[in-house]
């Protein structure tokens, strides 16, 4: 392309798009762990009578690009690196993507039988784990029937724990409602304030690929197709499983004076899954779990670090010490002794057993439960606009896997819990009698 200005000649010699500066974000050691593990995935419903669709997605559309300033790490893509993975926001095919969609079912119905009616896969996006560069984040508003709105997010692992999920969720929310951000919701995204002293980025990177198929397990050794059902126990049946537990642990080897209500309830699912999966007695059952590290490591993270924190613990006994009269005391003992050891001392010095951890979510060979998510995240405290959820469901991270748990506030009950568990349908409904039946 040339011009003639006033006799002289001016030809273009190249044209190209100028962005923001794009530097790649590093990953922390605690991302690189994580960097292959399924997404995180929830639908949340809400009641929008009276509210046009096309209003509720543009309002969603426009809140949420604003809530990516401040969570720039979720408009990025995955891309490996000479070190391990980062993310890049200079890939083909920017963006976030926010799907909408229309759901012909009755929303009360929705609301009421959950699964049984609508799977909530097909209201919550998928994410690709498989190829780089990948997507982070994705979004689907779905109308349901005339009187609600499934909003379903999903967020690849490597850049958030739950906290961090959360955290984006109630900011989207926040700023969807009010129109901006509060300083004490904007996030600390800077992953150098996590120190790396050993170099456990490079020696977590290296063990996650070398275990693609262990960290994305195989379905269980359950033979019959999972399904998953979700439970809410209120807050005086949680205090009945506190004093049970301390008041059976008394003629013990491990006497308690007291357990958490994290503690009482997933040792309780521990023991009544154990005994409906008919788990022989000399055979061994694991229970896996996580433990925020931002209060631990020093110095400290503050509770607004956009990232990953955690570290893994599990345990491992013969069922046959969950079978017994005092069982579930013994689930109790075990579960509180290695929360307290995980609680104390230098929270990353047991790193080289961390892939230990992974390795043991796919041995098909060991029965147990996998649980995730936790009541102080408050789930139900999200509002865009329209209240709170009338209810959220939890995709577990590998919906089929055998033995997840998802353990979340209670939508109206402070200090209840919501519970889902996946288990082959064989074992479901003598899970149920026993998990809602007491200790």
């Amino acid at each position: 392309m040339a011009h003639n200005i006033h006799g002289g000649h001016v030809r273009v010699t190249n044209l190209s798009k100028v962005g923001p500066l794009s530097t790649p974000q590093n990953l922390s050691f605690f991302d690189q762990f994580l960097a292959l593990t399924p997404p995180i995935r929830t639908l949340q419903l809400f009641s929008t009578v009276g509210l046009p669709f096309p209003i509720i997605v543009a309002t969603l559309r426009e809140s949420l690009s604003k809530a990516l300033q401040h969570f720039l790490p979720l408009s990025g893509k995955l891309a490996r690196c000479a070190h391990g993975f980062e993310i890049r926001y200079d890939c083909p095919d920017e963006g976030v993507v926010f799907i909408e969609a229309e759901c012909d079912a009755e929303f009360e119905r929705v609301v009421g039988e959950g699964e049984a009616y609508v799977r909530a896969e097909e209201l919550v996006p998928r994410i690709n784990v498989r190829d780089v560069p990948m997507e982070v984040l994705a979004v689907q508003v779905t109308r349901v029937g005339e009187d609600g709105v499934a909003v379903g997010v999903a967020m690849h692992h490597v850049v958030g724990d739950g906290r961090a999920y959360w955290s984006f969720v109630k900011a989207w929310a926040e700023i969807c409602r009010t129109g901006g951000l509060e300083a004490r919701a904007r996030p600390l995204v800077d992953r150098d304030v996590v120190r790396d002293s050993l170099g456990l980025s490079k020696f977590f990177f290296e063990s996650s690929t070398s275990q693609v198929t262990k960290r994305n397990p195989p379905p269980p050794p359950d033979t019959a197709p999972a399904t998953r059902k979700t439970f809410v126990l209120n807050r005086p049946y949680i205090q009945q499983l506190k004093q049970t537990a301390v008041a059976n642990s008394q003629k013990t080897h491990h006497p308690l004076d007291w357990v958490s209500s994290f503690e009482a309830v997933c040792a309780h699912a521990w023991v009544s899954a154990t005994r409906a999966r008919r788990v022989p007695a000399r055979a061994s059952t694991v229970f896996n779990f996580t433990v925020d590290c931002r209060s631990l490591l020093d110095p400290a993270l503050p509770e607004t670090y956009f990232g990953n924190a955690l570290k893994p613990c599990f345990v491992e006994v013969e069922a046959c010490e969950l079978l017994r009269d005092d069982g579930f005391a013994r689930a109790c003992a075990a579960l509180h002794g290695r929360v307290r050891e995980a609680m104390e001392g230098d929270p990353i010095s047991d790193w080289k057993s961390w892939p230990d951890w992974a390795e043991r979510l796919g041995d098909a060979s060991l029965v147990g439960v996998h649980v995730v998510s936790s009541p102080k995240f408050r789930s139900y405290d999200v509002d865009f606009g329209w209240g709170k959820p009338r209810w959220i469901e939890f995709v577990p991270l590998v919906p089929d896997a055998a033995g997840t748990m998802v353990v979340a506030d209670a939508r109206d009950d402070e200090g209840g819990v919501q519970v889902t568990m996946v288990l082959a349908q064989a074992h479901m409904d003598e899970f149920s009698v026993l998990f809602m039946g007491g200790a």
